[in-house]
């Protein structure tokens, strides 16, 4: 075929999986829902994935491209949800520059190793901009690529956001290169949230949702179906999990407990993303056996009737939230994902040498079951609030202060707030 032989239209279809053979979908994500999840986004954005789709599919020498890159070395992307929670921000950054926006990880794999485009909006990198990338130096660190960076000077406030935007998509706009990078520095929860704020100016008319703390904007679980599904072996992995734990499609409840953070409140210290096995003993296990707890009530409270799917970075946590002191009687379905290791964290420097990409499987099943919830409750952090983001925040609870600190629920900490729009154009 002419995309499989034209190296500039993306990888060998055989590289990817065959959609004609993908029976392993799940209802919850796929082409069905996709098309759902477009028909509800803003106009713009419609116009922008069409475009996109052109393009990937109809390229010409006028085709340029944004690229959000993380890469092997020693400066940070984030896990998962910290990579991907800016999304919304990314495509209006590259819809204002009239780009194709890209997605490109090695840190530890390649995106396209755990999802694939369910419709046309092709996310996948291309060869041509892999072979510009200079080996184990981060993307900050990339001397052959043009790169555009925004960083805390752009924190005072949503307006100062809105001004570093202007003028990055103005220097963007004048340069000429093909490829070009483009990040948030750091990622701070602050700086995400400004620039999701800004996409929301150009999404809402009158009054939008308020964004805060690690939350994703109510329209991220329709802009994810439309850019993601899960590639066949993992839908075959949750599908199977799902059918295991005897969960339906938005007939559960999902809690999210990271047991690993923050750090300070730990008395088992060196247990964050690069740290050893959690021992769930002494202190650590009275300290988490507290925040489990609290934390499948409050699920317990939006849902008191449905299953309740426990998921934690830690699998010594989520075995022990199976027969948990504070539920003796079995009134209450809690069920989890057994495993004998870790979820493992995806950034780690070195980017997890001797590994492939199904040794990270098990944290990418725990979001996408989260993300098939009726309610999701989660703590602190930003991949429990992931999972709520998935299902558009519809039915959320925090069981978690700020700090760490447990806090029963019902509290005030998922209040609707709006803001008119006005405020912050």
């Amino acid at each position: 075929e002419e995309r499989e032989n034209t190296i500039d239209r993306g990888y060998p279809l055989t590289k990817f999986p065959d959609r004609r053979n993908y029976t392993s979908r799940l209802s919850m994500y796929g082409q069905e829902r996709a098309r759902e999840s477009l028909n509800r986004l803003p106009a713009w954005l419609q116009n922008y994935f069409s475009w996109h789709a052109d393009q990937r599919k109809n390229p010409t020498s006028e085709t340029k491209y944004i690229v959000v890159s993380c890469l092997k070395g020693n400066f940070p992307c984030g896990g998962t949800s910290d990579r991907l929670r800016p999304l919304p921000y990314y495509l209006l950054v590259a819809s204002l520059t009239r780009r194709v926006l890209l997605l490109k990880w090695n840190k530890p794999h390649d995106l396209y190793h755990f999802f694939m485009p369910p419709l046309d909006v092709d996310w996948r990198i291309l060869p041509s901009f892999d072979r510009m990338i200079e080996p184990k130096r981060s993307a900050f660190l990339q001397s052959k690529i043009t790169s555009f960076w925004l960083g805390k000077d752009c924190d005072l406030a949503i307006h100062s956001m809105e001004k570093c935007t202007r003028d990055i998509v103005k220097e963007i706009n004048d340069c000429d290169k093909r490829f070009v990078q483009f990040d948030l520095i750091g990622k701070s929860y602050n700086r995400v949230n400004d620039g999701n704020l800004l996409f929301q100016t150009q999404s809402y008319e009158g009054e939008m949702p308020l964004i805060n703390q690690w939350m994703f904007p109510n329209l991220y679980g329709d802009i994810f179906r439309v850019m993601f599904e899960p590639v066949p072996a993992l839908a075959e992995l949750v599908n199977k999990t799902m059918t295991t734990l005897g969960l339906e499609d938005g007939n559960y409840v999902s809690v999210h407990v990271r047991s690993r953070y923050p750090v300070p409140r730990m008395p088992q210290r060196n247990v964050d993303k690069n740290g050893g096995q959690l021992v769930l003993e002494g202190r650590t296990k009275g300290y988490l056996s507290h925040v489990s707890g609290n934390a499948i009530k409050c699920g317990l409270y939006l849902a008191p009737d449905l299953p309740v799917f426990f998921a934690s970075d830690s699998n010594e946590v989520s075995k022990f939230a199976l027969k948990h002191p504070d539920f003796p009687d079995g009134k209450h379905k809690i069920v989890t994902v057994k495993r004998l290791e870790e979820p493992r964290h995806t950034d780690q420097d070195d980017g997890w040498p001797g590994s492939v990409p199904a040794d990270f499987y098990s944290g990418f099943e725990d979001l996408l079951i989260m993300g098939g919830s009726k309610c999701v409750a989660h703590g602190v952090g930003s991949f429990g609030s992931f999972g709520a983001g998935l299902i558009g925040n519809r039915c959320r609870a925090i069981h978690r202060a700020y700090n760490g600190k447990p806090d029963p629920c019902p509290n005030d900490r998922t209040e609707n707030t709006t803001i008119p729009v006005d405020k912050v154009r």
